[in-house]
């Protein structure tokens, strides 16, 4: 009867890929629902749904994490689940669910008949748009970057079990005279093993123990060894130009090379990867404001103050401070400096009143990583340099001439600001 908030706080859940659904658009803009896959037993389905919607439904499955579990004889049948769909439409702005075996109309929830959504976002989908590697402007559909290069990932592997077998097939094989038995126990002999020969004057008319053995050639197939582990080489450059991922992202680096060459070959690479840089930072971003909004609509002054560390005063506190304000007015005091910045501060309903609106509510979250702003920093860096050592050589130039009265110094300011002005600082 008298349930109080301990603890509260907006967590991201993961959805695996195979649990998410979404209606058709081009732009995500014009998606009118998503759906997300839920697994529900008999007993959850009763408080959430109701005993009628539960015995309509058929419980005849294991969860997906309870599979290997199937062959048990003896799982209760409290553990059997079901399959649900939580459909959020935008269109008609209501959250409902979905069983195939409850197919004559929707389900909604016995403390939310009506399908009001539990959360109100701004998009009114409680996701941001979906992360895309490789974005295709016209269709919403996943693109793995591997159909980027699947033809030379597969060229790759053809070149590379060619390899293996050659290298394979790369063996020390010969074949001997059968009469002259020595030869196969000195292939196996150790280290500074001498055998004794009982036939010698056979390896004389054999000309030696080099004319004695025939070694099977492998030449040829080294050569063809040489020419493929060559052409893989160059289907793996292919591969790395089409990522975008040069040697230098890779960690390699050529000692021939020049540091300029170096630079050219990293900033290549970083605006290659630039799009998925900031893919990444737009999808967590979005995820951070959406945070954000629930955390302005849904918590309680007492928690922002624990979040926050701010001790902001309450209505009564600031009226108290008004009337005494006004009672210092009124006799002719100056009002102290604590007073007046007491009165400058708003109170928690203030703020409140501006996070809980969405007209007034002006704030925006963004996300920036060092590997996305380092090149922003590095350029102006150079370029403030540049421009500070503009400005004293053109000092420096023209200081004889002011001082000879040649030239004004009120024409050498406007000189040094037309520079400055512009330099994008």
């Amino acid at each position: 009867e008298n349930d109080e908030v301990e603890y509260e706080q907006v967590l991201a859940e993961h959805v695996d890929w195979q649990d998410f659904l979404h209606g058709y658009g081009r732009v995500w803009q014009e998606v009118e629902w998503c759906g997300f896959h839920c697994q529900l037993n008999k007993a959850d389905v009763v408080k959430q749904f109701g005993k009628e919607v539960a015995d309509a439904i058929k419980f005849d499955q294991m969860k997906d994490e309870d599979e290997s579990n199937k062959a048990d004889q003896d799982s209760s049948e409290l553990d059997k689940v079901s399959d649900f769909w939580e459909i959020w439409d935008k269109t008609k702005q209501k959250v409902c669910f979905f069983n195939k075996n409850h197919v004559n109309s929707l389900i909604y929830p016995l403390d939310n008949p009506d399908g009001d959504p539990p959360l109100e976002f701004e998009g009114f989908f409680p996701i941001p748009e979906p992360l895309k590697v490789v974005e295709d402007s016209s269709s919403l559909l996943p693109i793995p970057m591997w159909n980027l290069y699947q033809e030379q990932a597969e060229e790759l592997d053809r070149l590379s079990l060619r390899i293996n077998k050659i290298v394979n097939a790369l063996k020390i094989r010969g074949v001997y005279d059968s009469t002259l038995s020595e030869i196969s126990q000195l292939m196996d002999g150790e280290d500074n093993a001498l055998l004794p020969l009982q036939n010698a004057s056979s390896f004389k008319t054999t000309g030696g123990l080099e004319k004695a053995i025939w070694w099977m050639p492998v030449e040829q197939a080294a050569r063809v060894l040489q020419e493929l582990m060559l052409a893989r080489e160059s289907c793996k450059q292919i591969i790395f130009e089409i990522t975008g991922l040069s040697d230098i992202v890779r960690g390699q680096s050529n000692p021939n090379e020049t540091l300029g060459a170096q630079k050219i070959k990293a900033n290549y690479s970083s605006m290659r990867l630039q799009r998925m840089q900031r893919e990444v930072q737009r999808y967590v971003r979005d995820l951070i404001r959406m945070m954000a909004e629930v955390i302005g609509e849904k918590f309680p002054a007492e928690t922002l103050a624990q979040m926050t560390g701010l001790h902001l005063p309450d209505p009564m506190q600031k009226q108290q401070l008004q009337m005494q304000a006004q009672q210092l007015q009124q006799a002719g005091q100056p009002i102290p400096q604590e007073m007046q910045a007491g009165l400058q501060v708003p109170t928690w309903d203030e703020v409140l009143a501006v996070l809980r609106s969405d007209e007034l509510r002006q704030f925006r979250v963004d996300v920036e990583t060092d590997s996305t702003v380092q090149e922003s920093l590095d350029s102006d860096m150079q370029g403030l340099q540049e421009v500070l050592t503009g400005v004293t050589q053109l000092i420096q130039g023209f200081g004889p001439a002011v001082q000879a009265g040649a030239v004004k110094v009120d024409a050498v300011k406007q000189l040094v600001l037309a520079v400055v002005r512009r330099a994008r600082m």
